[in-house]
This record gives structure tokens, C-alpha cells and sequence, in this order.
């Protein structure tokens, strides 16, 4: 995420705390798995996701420019120095 979001504050990301409402980018896969469904404990439905990538470089740009949150595997992008980016686990931990 963008290092001013508000999110960006929290040591960790809780789905029922941190991710409804708002604007979520996610790789196409991960929004069809059965497991991203239990890990936010069913709430997919609350959650606002308003697009997919296939390459996390093009879902960092949107990032960037403030369009949303990105879930994503930690280091797949730099994440160190003055970069505009922050990554944050995601707690419970999702496998």
C-alpha cells in the first residue's frame, strides 16, 4: 500500500478491520480461492475489490498513484528506503 494510507500505520492487516470498504486490488487468482474466502471468514461479499492484475508491477503503479490497497506476496517489490510503497502482513497469516 501507499505509505500515507491510513492502513499503512498497523503493524499487521485484519480483513474485518482493515480491508472492507475499502479500494482493493488483488491477482486474478487470489479472488477465486476457496482460502482467501475462509481466511477473511466470509467476507468477500464486504470487500471492494476494484480490479486484478496478472504482474504486481502494473498493480504497484495504481498503488502508487493512491487507486487502492494490493494484496500481494511480501518482496516482490521494493519495499525499502524512499520508496512510496509499504508492505504489511496480513494476520491471521494467509498461505
Amino acid at each position: 500500500m501507499h505509505r500515507h494510507n491510513p492502513v499503512a500505520l498497523h503493524a499487521a492487516i485484519f480483513p474485518y478491520l482493515h480491508l472492507i470498504g475499502r479500494p482493493l486490488i488483488t491477482s486474478a487468482q487470489m479472488k477465486h480461492l476457496s482460502n482467501f474466502d475462509e481466511w477473511s471468514h466470509d467476507l468477500l461479499d464486504q470487500f471492494n475489490f476494484i480490479g486484478t492484475y496478472n504482474l504486481f508491477y502494473n498493480a504497484s503503479l495504481l498503488v502508487k498513484a493512491g487507486a487502492g490497497i494490493a494484496l500481494t506476496y511480501e518482496h516482490l517489490i521494493d519495499t525499502a528506503g524512499e520508496n512510496r510503497l509499504v508492505f504489511r502482513p496480513l494476520n491471521p497469516e494467509l498461505t
